[in-house]
C-alpha cells in the first residue's frame, strides 16, 4: 500500500470515529507536492461548501497550502483550520504554530540506513525489504485548529 492510500486510509477512520460522512469533493490529490497543494487548495476555496479545515499530508503540501490560504487572507484557525503530517522543524514557528501528526523521522531513518548497511555487508540480521514495519505517530496539538462545540 502506498504512503497516500495509508495516510487517506487514516483520514477515512478517523472521520467514521467522529460519525462524520466522508465528501470525495474535499479530498484533493496534490502528490505530495507544494504547487499541486497551492491549486488544490484553492479549488477546495472556491467551492460553494468550502471546507472549515484542511489537512494535508506532508510538509511540502503544507507550504503550499499555508501560501494558498494567506493569498486568500485567510487566517488559522479564525477562519479554517489546519493540520499537516510531519512535525518539521519550523510548524511550531509559525504564527500560529501548526498542529501536526509526528512521525519518529530519526528512528525511520536510523532503521534504514540498519538495513542499507546490512544489505552492503550481505547480513541476515537485518529484516528483508519487503518487511512491513509500522512506527507510532502521535498528534502534536498546537494553535491552528479552531476548537469547536466548546471543547
Amino acid at each position: 500500500m502506498e504512503t497516500s492510500d495509508e495516510r487517506y486510509a487514516g483520514y477515512a477512520e478517523a472521520m467514521a470515529e467522529q460519525r462524520i460522512a466522508l465528501q470525495p469533493a474535499l479530498v484533493k490529490n496534490a502528490r505530495f507536492l507544494q504547487e499541486k497543494s497551492f491549486e488544490a487548495t484553492r479549488e477546495l476555496l472556491q467551492a460553494r461548501n468550502r471546507p472549515t479545515a484542511i489537512f494535508v499530508c506532508n510538509e511540502l503540501m503544507a507550504s503550499g497550502c499555508i501560501h494558498a490560504l494567506k493569498e486568500a487572507r485567510l487566517r488559522i484557525p479564525q477562519d479554517i483550520s489546519f493540520i499537516s503530517f510531519d512535525d518539521t522543524v519550523w510548524a511550531e514557528y509559525l504564527d500560529p504554530p501548526i498542529t501536526c501528526v509526528s512521525q519518529p523521522s530519526y528512528s525511520m531513518g536510523m532503521l534504514a540506513f540498519d538495513y542499507l548497511l546490512g544489505q552492503i555487508h550481505g547480513h541476515r540480521r537485518t529484516a528483508r525489504p519487503q518487511e512491513e514495519v509500522v512506527m507510532k505517530t502521535r498528534l502534536v496539538i498546537r494553535g491552528s485548529c479552531a476548537k469547536i462545540n466548546g471543547a
